[in-house]
């Protein structure tokens, strides 16, 4: 029995019933076996009548027990609600009850509800009540079991690194753990009934919802890593994992989401990778002056040659150019690492870069493997830059060579699909196109290269050779690269394989080898050259002037517009990369007054240096360095157009 104070539960108080009906043992029996037991209190009297059961439970005499031995079996915890309890139910006698702990026979003490009812007799002298007793127990026994199982799981989810969330079907959160609140900056109460609108800046908060829905509404599970704005500082990085479940209790659909907060190990990871990009340009830096020093001993040494021998001059000239030629071709290879040196793709059947090759190798291989070459009925016609395809083939042999192959192998065919990562392998892909591929295959018996080089192999001047630039594979990467192909090595020792696999070309696509045309006649034209390093603009004056030219040469974007302007110029030979006004800005402007002037576009940064935009105003192109039949061919190609 409880007082209103203490939520108690009432009914309005019944008739006087017959007090010979709760005297009935047929009724004490009914009631006791639905209950721990039945009794009756003569309030007047003071006497309390218990079934035989209850007697037994509470250790008591049914015979002799009055209140005051029933209120010293209560918990000493709860006889202050009792007492009030009896005093409001002797005032306004109505069916009562209260939640209690009793002292049983055993001396322990058990929660129980006590249930009672309250009379007078139709005479109004003599008070009684009836009531019944349920045992508690088990029942909070089993409430304090999962109160504490709820204890130790919010204690888990609260402690868990992940944070968790669960939202209804429109989006509102339902629950979160502190984890969860913590990335999104409030505290977990603060998060409930909150959609991604009120909790995130627009646009992230759009994003998130998108993709809430796709799984709410497909049913897949969805994972993403990435920053989140908060609105309040640096965004974090988080690994969210999105799935669907249904509510047990209410059959209704439910989103639930583990986030992880990764943001220290993504920073570890730039970190990590920017120390790594440092320690590649050291070697880059490094393995570049080693190999540039080198080559102008040569040329320093044979110009010394030419000013105090000259009987010396035509060997040491032609050294001085051969020199010149090795130190062109490391920037170029310099420029195709770094993805500077564009391409021009031509369709090239795969048998005609066989029949290339193995010219080449002859010419190069004197003394190494045995060559073998098989060609397969199917090798189909690729995208490539027949040149460049060529010297990444004879790069690969020679490479072999360096390794001990005893045996080299150059296969031409045609797969079905783009290739796979493999376990031991090796795989680089720039694909973007799907279906039938062209495979070129290099395989050789060579010593192999060790699984722990494996991922170091096409990084720019790392070799595991003696002699060698450690340039080769990684220009044999950047070129497959270029090409949009994909590069797959699969090695151990005795048994080397590099597969190559390029995009077939569609007919009519793309152009087919072109052929060169005839050097220009020069003869009384006024050419500009305009390139801000004097000693450059002054061997391009010389050549144009061995090829009957009259030459004027300027220093910059500024001077080269003046000079145009001034007097009358048949082409202009213009460099890129220069301070102030540059090339491309000088190319712009010509192209706005004098669309019909020829313009030689010269960059020491190759061809990529006009993609883009700027490509559609350049009629012809020559990369630095060059020769006087190069700067001769271009020329009769720009200005017979």
């Amino acid at each position: 029995m409880e007082d209103a104070s203490d939520d108690s539960e009432e009914s309005p108080a019944p008739e006087s019933p017959d007090a010979e009906l709760f005297e009935t043992e047929e009724l004490w029996h009914l009631l006791e076996g639905a209950t721990l037991g039945v009794w009756k209190w003569e309030i007047d009297t003071d006497r309390v009548t218990a079934s035989p059961r209850l007697c037994r439970a509470l250790g008591i005499d049914r015979e002799h027990t009055n209140g005051s031995d029933i209120e010293a079996l209560i918990h000493s915890g709860d006889r202050g609600r009792y007492r009030r309890l009896v005093r409001r139910f002797i005032a306004e006698p109505r069916q009562r009850s209260i939640e209690l702990r009793l002292r049983f026979a055993n001396g322990e003490y058990r929660w129980s509800t006590a249930r009672a009812v309250g009379w007078r007799e139709r005479d109004g002298r003599a008070f009684k009540a009836v009531g019944w007793l349920l045992d508690l127990s088990e029942r909070k026994a089993e409430l304090d079991a999962r109160a504490k199982e709820t204890e130790v799981l919010q204690r888990l989810m609260d402690e868990c690194p992940a944070g968790f969330y669960l939202k209804d079907f429109d989006g509102r959160v339902l629950y979160a753990n502190a984890r969860a609140a913590e990335l999104v900056g409030i505290d977990a109460e603060g998060m409930v009934g909150k959609r991604n609108e009120e909790l995130f800046p627009a646009e992230t908060a759009a994003a998130f919802s998108a993709v809430d829905r796709r799984v709410l509404d497909g049913g897949a599970t969805e994972r993403w890593s990435g920053p989140i704005d908060r609105g309040d500082g640096p965004p974090r990085y988080i690994f969210d994992t999105k799935f669907r479940l249904v509510d047990p209790f209410t059959g209704q659909l439910r989103l639930a989401g583990f986030c992880l907060d990764i943001t220290e190990s993504q920073n570890a990871r730039e970190r990590a990778e920017a120390k790594q990009r440092l320690e590649s340009l050291g070697q880059l830096a490094g393995g570049i002056a080693h190999d540039f020093n080198n080559l102008l001993t040569v040329i320093l040494g044979n110009a010394e040659l030419c000013r105090t021998e000259p009987g010396a001059v035509p060997e040491a000239a032609r050294t001085i150019a051969e020199v010149a030629k090795s130190a062109s071709e490391l920037c170029r290879e310099l420029l195709i690492y770094a993805g500077r040196q564009a391409v021009d793709l031509e369709a090239v059947a795969l048998e005609t870069v066989a029949k290339g090759v193995t010219e080449l190798l002859h010419m190069s291989v004197i003394d190494g493997p045995e060559l073998k070459t098989a060609v397969s009925p199917d090798a189909p016609t690729v995208c490539a830059n027949l040149p460049q395809l060529q010297r990444v083939l004879v790069n690969l042999v020679l490479n072999a060579r360096e390794a001990g192959a005893e045996t080299v192998e150059v296969r031409y065919d045609r797969v079905a699909g783009a290739p796979t990562a493999e376990e031991g392998a090796l795989l680089h892909s720039a694909l973007v196109t799907e279906g039938p591929l062209g495979r070129i295959s290099v395989l050789d018996d060579g010593e192999g290269i060790a699984s722990g080089r494996l991922p170091q192999i096409f990084e720019p001047f790392f070799t595991t050779k003696e002699k060698g630039t450690g340039l080769g594979l990684s220009v044999v990467h950047g070129v497959v690269e270029q090409h949009e192909g994909a590069l797959r090595l699969r090695s151990q020792p005795g048994e080397t394989r590099f597969e190559i696999y390029l995009p077939i070309a569609e007919p009519g696509a793309l152009p087919e080898t072109r052929e060169s045309r005839p050097e220009a006649d020069l003869q009384s034209l006024r050419m500009l050259v305009v390139d801000d390093e004097p000693l450059v603009a002054r061997i391009a004056e010389r050549l144009l002037k061995r090829l009957g030219a009259v030459v004027d040469t300027v220093h910059s974007g500024k001077e080269a517009l003046e000079r145009i302007g001034e007097s009358d110029v048949d082409a202009v030979i213009l460099d890129l990369t220069m301070p102030g006004i540059s090339g491309a800005e000088v190319l712009g402007r010509l192209r706005e007054d004098h669309p019909e002037l020829p313009v030689l576009v010269c960059s020491g940064f190759g061809r990529d240096a006009i993609e883009g935009g700027l490509r559609q105003g350049v009629e012809a192109f020559l990369p630095k360095p060059y020769t006087a039949g190069e700067l001769a061919e271009v020329l009769g190609q720009l200005l017979g157009d």
